[in-house]
């Protein structure tokens, strides 16, 4: 979706890049790797990034490292638009793995279809043992941080086993769907 909104392809991946991780502090040639771009290009939007305010660079050595200016008025509206964009199973991921208790979860529905656009609502499947308050707790966040609404299915992990093994039809809409693994089994017992 960024790509949209912002035509330069290397400026979307640097804006990923660095809001993926607001703490990064690395040079040219490191960013130019990571982001799989060439040098020149990387280096006039981090000149652009810098003129903006968003990066600061300092030298380290022979290499001029960029970082994210923390105290840039814009980076939260940035870092929730990169969220709410590119940085969504992430970003998902990271607080359901916070959850005690979560030992596989996945959004399901259709992504392929529409690669560009924002789904209107995430369905949501949470399998294990999971304290109910605890995870009501964590969705409010979630719908709060994204401004999405969240269809989530709960289920413990021998009852989604049995459900999938004895093929129950309430399981049709998500195993014929497309998913994003969000946090996978340590086993294979889910």
């Amino acid at each position: 979706m960024l790509e949209t909104l912002i035509r330069s392809k290397v400026m979307v991946k640097l804006l990923s890049f660095f809001m993926a991780d607001t703490s990064c502090d690395t040079y040219l040639r490191d960013i130019s790797r990571q982001i799989d771009e060439p040098p020149s290009a990387v280096r006039r939007d981090l000149e652009r990034l810098e003129e903006l305010g968003l990066l600061r660079s300092r030298m380290v050595g022979n290499h001029k490292h960029f970082s994210v200016r923390q105290e840039f008025a814009l980076l939260p509206e940035l870092r929730s638009l990169y969220i709410k964009t590119e940085g969504m199973p992430d970003f998902l991921s990271d607080e359901l793995r916070a959850l005690p208790g979560v030992q596989l979860a996945f959004l399901y529905g259709e992504f392929e279809s529409r690669p560009n656009t924002m789904p209107s609502g995430l369905h949501l499947v949470v399998v294990g043992e999971i304290d109910a308050t605890l995870l009501e707790r964590k969705l409010a966040y979630i719908k709060e941080t994204l401004a999405q609404s969240i269809e989530c299915r709960q289920y413990g992990a021998h009852e989604f086993k049995r459900l999938l093994e004895s093929k129950d039809p309430s399981l049709d809409s998500i195993v014929t769907a497309e998913t994003i693994v969000l946090v996978a089994p340590e086993e294979s017992d889910t």
